[in-house]
């Protein structure tokens, strides 16, 4: 069956950690270090008995859902909510997936899939997820709503990947409703690959949906990068855009 990670109980009130950790809030629900491979979730249904019933983790109200440095996973059929920046922290938290890279090969980091069964939620995050030096990175069907951290000056992203090099990165036909805030015009972006050299990239057909009348920066940004080899290995293509303020945003992009 589905794990329950949380910082409050069954009745939605405050869960603190154990002595002598008490009134204190749950930092992350998975943490991972120099771990090869490793599967969190399962696609579909688990039984009990002959009955199925889902197979869904439950991250809910931390710091950060999942933490993995140095490490390769793959993430299916994890829900992730009220995943949320406290104010005192640094911006890797507030994150439902947080993915620190190899130096020099590459970290892998599966999130969702074309199966059914497979696409995680992410719902009343602060970021969704953010990976950083070095990773391979396949993002596929998952679902993203209302991603924003409540502060003013810092950014949310539904999926970032920033310092990479000799990667392979797919984020295709996921769904973002709301990424960013009222709080600022500039605060919002779905997509953004930054940093990320001699890499193959695919931003295919996702939606991203801002409420009318609120402001999403950009659905995507690609910025500061050459494809791999060969040439005009970066497609950005068949992708649906509503009601943001930048559309596609393009900044020292060579092969796309």
């Amino acid at each position: 069956f589905g794990s329950t990670f949380s910082s409050v109980d069954y009745q939605l009130q405050p869960a603190t950690c154990l002595p002598p950790h008490q009134n204190s809030r749950s930092l992350v629900g998975y943490s991972l270090t120099t771990i090869s491979g490793i599967t969190i979730g399962q696609p579909g249904n688990c039984f009990n008995g002959t009955t199925p019933v889902p197979c869904i983790n439950h991250f809910i109200t931390l710091d950060q859902g999942i933490y993995s440095n140095k490490s390769s996973a793959a993430v299916y059929n994890n829900l992730f909510e009220n995943i949320t920046l406290p104010a005192h922290t640094p911006t890797t938290n507030g994150a439902a997936i947080f993915f620190r890279g190899g130096n020099p090969s590459p970290m892998q980091l599966i999130a969702g899939g074309s199966n059914t069964g497979e696409a995680n939620r992410f719902i009343n995050c602060g970021n969704g997820i953010i990976a950083r030096n070095n990773v391979n990175m396949r993002v596929v069907r998952n679902f993203f709503e209302n991603i924003q951290n409540g502060v003013q000056s810092l950014i949310s992203y539904g999926v970032s990947l920033d310092m990479s090099a000799n990667s392979t990165i797919d984020v295709s036909e996921n769904i973002f409703n709301q990424v960013g805030s009222l709080l600022s015009a500039n605060s919002g972006t779905g997509i953004r690959i930054r940093n990320v050299n001699s890499s193959s990239v695919n931003i295919i057909g996702n939606t991203f949906n801002t409420l009318q009348g609120t402001h999403g920066d950009r659905a995507i940004a690609l910025l500061n990068g050459t494809s791999g080899t060969p040439a005009n290995t970066t497609f950005v293509q068949g992708n649906t855009i509503r009601n943001t303020r930048t559309g596609i945003h393009l900044q020292n992009i060579r092969g796309a």
